[in-house]
């Protein structure tokens, strides 16, 4: 959660702060069910990790490009549609 926190913080975007904090508890809760599961939460963390690093480089287009498809990723897990085909049964419900 810090993550998504500062992350969001640090983009100065109003928009996007009130955005975030208005589904904060929904992501909190699907982040809490996915580390149950642990492939799904090894690729977040790549998924982060990366992210992270195009922000420092001040790549903003990669970062962009990354974090659209780390939200895809997080929907598609959420709608049950396992996107790498690992580690998840179910739909998990927010």
């Amino acid at each position: 959660r810090s993550f998504h926190d500062e992350l969001v913080k640090a983009s100065g975007n109003p928009y996007w702060l009130k955005l975030y904090l208005n589904i904060r508890d929904r992501m909190q809760l699907l982040f809490f069910k996915m580390g149950h599961m642990p492939e799904q939460a090894q690729v977040l963390s790549i998924q982060h990790a990366t992210i992270l690093e195009a922000m420092l480089k001040n790549q903003i287009s990669e970062a962009e490009k990354h974090l659209k498809a780390h939200i895809l990723y997080v929907r598609d897990v959420h709608k049950g549609l396992n996107p790498l085909g690992i580690g998840i049964t179910a739909k998990l419900a927010v």
